[in-house]
This record gives C-alpha cells, sequence and structure tokens, in this order.
C-alpha cells in the first residue's frame, strides 16, 4: 500500500485486509491508520511506540486465567513491559504478533523504514489470514520514489536517548521499459532508562528496491539487517514467598506475603528500603539480538480487472543473552535446614509455633543462545 498520497495526519485509502487500494469510507472494518507524519511528530523509534496513541491498545499481553492485573506501565503485570516482544493486546484480548506487509514480523523493529502502519480491531483481522480476534496491526514499508531525497536527523533526549539516522531515496537505473527505484536507511538508537542501568541499542540498516518491468509487472525486495542489545535489563525486585493464610488486622484471613496494602511484600523495596530505581541483578544481565528481515512481492497485472500477487519472506534472528534470576529459598522446620545456603532465621512461624521461619536468597544464572528462522509465502488473486 502506498502512503504518497496521505496528507498529514489524514489517510484516505488502504489495502488492509482486502488487498486492495480501497477508500477508507467503503471498508467494512474498524480501521485505524497511524501516518509517516505523525510517527515524527511524536517521535516514536520502534513501531510499539508508534501505537501509543492508539486507544484500547496496550503495549504488552494481558495476564490470563481471568486475572485482569493492569499497571501504570501498561502490563499484565508491573514491570513486566517486554518493549522488544511483538505481543499486545487490543481491546483486552492478546495478539502476538504484528505483520509487516503482510507477513508476520518476529522483532520489533525501528520506524525508519515505516511509511505508516494499519490497525485493524477486532475479527476481521482474519481477512488477512492470522487467527487474531482481537486485531491486527500491519506495518507498510517505506516505498522507493522516483524524486531523489534525502533526510538527516540527530536527536537527544534524556536518560541517555541520543539517536542519528539517515535515509535517501531516488531513481537507480531508467529505460523505456525497465525502471529500479531504491530506498536505503542507516540508524543508531541508545536509549537509557530511569531506573538503574538498563540501557538499550540498536543498529539496523534498510535497503529497498522497486523494480519495475514495463508497466504490468513488479518486484519490491524489502530488507532490515539490524543489531539490537541491552546490558543492565534484569529484574528489579522480587516477592516474599508466602507461608500460608493468617489473621490480618480485621481479622480476616490473607496471604502471610501481603503488606498493609494488601500487596505482595517486595524484598528490596520493603525489606531493604530500596527505591523504585533500584535494580536487583545490576549490570550483569544482558542480551544481544542479530536479526534479518526480507521479503520479496512480485505482482502482475493481466489486464484492468485482474492481478496476481506473490511474496516470500524469510526471517532469521539469533540471541545471545545472560538471564539472572534471584529468588528466596524458604525452610519451615524446628532447626537449621542442612541444604546448602546461608538461612537467616526469620520469626516464629504464625501457623506452627514449634517451627522457625528460615530463609535464604538464591541466585540462577543462565547463559542461552537461540537461532530462529521463519519462511513465509503467499498468494494473492486481486
Amino acid at each position: 500500500m502506498e502512503s504518497s498520497k496521505d496528507s498529514g495526519y489524514l489517510a484516505t485509502n488502504s489495502a488492509a485486509g482486502t488487498r486492495l487500494n480501497t477508500p477508507i469510507k467503503q471498508l467494512p472494518m474498524q480501521l485505524e491508520v497511524i501516518t509517516r507524519e505523525f510517527i515524527e511528530d511524536i517521535g516514536a523509534v520502534d513501531i510499539k511506540e508508534a501505537l501509543l496513541y492508539s486507544a484500547g491498545v496496550i503495549q504488552d499481553t494481558v495476564q490470563g486465567s481471568n486475572n485482569f492485573l493492569f499497571s501504570p506501565s501498561g502490563t499484565g503485570q508491573s514491570g513486566s513491559l517486554n518493549p522488544d516482544g511483538t505481543a499486545i493486546s487490543i481491546r483486552g484480548y492478546n495478539t502476538r504478533f504484528i505483520l509487516r506487509n503482510g507477513f508476520r514480523l518476529d522483532t520489533v523493529t525501528d520506524t525508519i523504514n515505516v511509511g505508516r502502519q494499519e490497525l485493524i480491531r477486532g475479527p476481521q483481522a482474519l481477512l488477512y489470514g492470522v487467527s487474531a480476534l482481537a486485531g491486527i496491526v500491519n506495518v507498510d514499508p517505506r516505498y522507493p520514489r522516483s524524486t531523489p531525497s534525502t533526510t538527516l536527523r540527530a536527536t537527544v533526549g534524556s536518560y541517555d536517548f541520543y539517536r542519528a539516522e539517515a535515509i535517501t531515496t531516488g531513481p537507480l537505473l531508467r529505460t523505456k521499459d525497465f525502471s529500479v527505484n531504491y530506498n536505503a536507511g542507516l540508524v543508531f538508537n541508545n536509549q537509557g532508562s530511569p531506573v538503574d542501568f538498563g540501557e538499550r541499542r540498536r543498529t539496523l540498516f534498510t535497503p529497498a528496491f522497486d523494480i519495475a518491468f514495463r508497466r504490468d509487472t513488479k518486484l519490491f525486495i524489502d530488507l532490515e539487517m539490524g543489531r539490537l542489545e541491552g546490558y543492565g535489563t534484569g529484574v528489579q525486585d522480587f516477592d516474599e514467598p508466602n507461608i500460608g493464610n493468617v489473621r490480618n488486622e480485621n481479622g480476616l484471613l490473607q496471604a502471610s506475603n501481603l503488606n498493609a496494602f494488601r500487596e505482595t511484600v517486595r524484598v528490596a523495596r520493603d525489606r531493604l528500603g530500596k527505591d523504585r530505581f533500584f535494580r536487583w541483578t545490576g549490570n550483569d544481565s544482558f542480551f544481544k539480538s542479530d536479526y534479518f528481515n526480507g521479503t520479496a512481492q512480485l505482482s502482475r497485472k493481466f489486464g484492468e480487472r485482474l492481478e496476481i500477487l506473490a511474496g516470500t519472506n524469510f526471517s532469521r534472528t539469533d540471541i545471545d543473552f545472560r538471564n539472572i534470576n534471584p529468588g528466596v529459598q524458604q525452610s519451615l522446620s524446628a532447626t537449621v535446614p542442612t541444604t546448602p545456603g546461608i538461612w537467616t532465621d526469620t520469626g516464629v512461624n504464625p501457623l506452627n509455633a514449634a517451627q522457625r521461619v528460615y530463609r535464604g536468597l538464591t541466585y540462577n544464572w543462565n547463559t542461552p543462545s537461540r537461532i530462529k528462522d521463519i519462511t513465509q509465502a503467499r498468494v494473492d488473486i486481486l
């Protein structure tokens, strides 16, 4: 779908769902188009940030099992927001992925190569061929133009945010029956965090080519190659374990690890007096993700009423990371536990006066690596 006819925040046409360049007012679905100008005006640096002003969209999945635990971070559990995951929630229902030009996108990428984003709410998203009753987000790339243009931009912000980007487009080759237009973008983005550590960096190169054979055949090639890395992005705090149900000040039964505000007791916050900026795992956790996403799409017109569009997509994500999972081990016994560890006697078991409550800190380090390949193909007859 070309976005060149968008005017400011207004988009009049869309190919969402129907695959046809159709006026939005004629589409029988709830469709929202986030234009390129709007993305630039709000300063969104990735495709999830561009959804911040879309009603009913939460930047992560909400917790299932009938537990509607919303938090100020907009996630199912406070502090669990994953800015790199493609899972979002639309109108209270989870959808596990975002599409790019109709193909499943496995990584949240930068907005430098986004022409516009289309959001369909509700089961009409099934028109995209995916089982997402919540809805779906489709990202349209920035298509190459026949008019030369180059843009350079640098941005500096709070929390160690700095960004440099360059994008250029124009004709590469043109003859009577053959033409090639190109689009190439390069971006470096560094973003800190209001809490301790939590630095994230993204480097991305995005070339694209629009090749026309006469007037009835076109080949579009869209590539993304980049690295996403983060340092000090581990756990900030963790829960104190529950002993069992005890009577509170009102004589009602409640879990023993709830505080006066009926919140689960957090070790760093409630036991050690740390502030909300504290990160328990320090700067030891990290992740490095090298990713590639490539799409080739061929379209051929047969007369005025028939067009066949065939496309394929390949993506690879190569991830290395170190996780640190702290916790508290607990033993209810009359004597000091013999299990290896540094145990602390925290008092009498409120449910059994003959026992003491022994607790100790635990740490679990793991450094896995993972390579994930996804190959997709589709054919549309329009």
